[in-house]
């Protein structure tokens, strides 16, 4: 048997599925992350004193969901996060201010909403 593998791309969602040779079936939904989507997620972290949006170029680039997928897997330590920021962010706003806007309380609660609000699966790609 040969391996095939196929993609069903949606509005909102792209379903992945991948037939191995031994017969194995992989299967995975990858959420799409819309400026919609991005808008209600920051104003989640917004409301639990993240503030990482008011200094990286765009909630759409890799500081901004890096943060957000340790923020999914329960990393909450500023001094975690700030290493998901570009250094030429944190050399242009200074390191304590970085480390500030970072430092919330991010609730179990909180996190699963944030996994719900933005289809977190989209950044298994970063």
């Amino acid at each position: 048997m040969r391996k095939v593998c196929g993609l069903d791309v949606h509005k909102d969602s792209v379903f992945v599925c991948i037939l191995s040779e031994s017969g194995d079936k992989l299967q995975q939904k990858f959420g799409v992350l819309t400026p919609d989507k991005l808008t209600k997620l920051d104003a989640c972290l917004q409301r639990c004193n993240i503030r990482i949006s008011n200094y990286v170029s765009s909630t759409d680039g890799k500081s901004y969901k890096g943060v957000v997928q340790c923020l999914s897997e329960g990393i909450t330590d500023p001094l975690e996060l700030i290493k998901k920021i570009h250094g030429r962010t944190i050399n242009r706003v200074g390191r304590e201010i970085i480390t500030a806007s970072l430092t919330g309380i991010i609730s179990s609660t909180d996190m699963k909403a944030h996994k719900d609000k933005g289809g977190l699966s989209f950044l298994e790609e970063i």
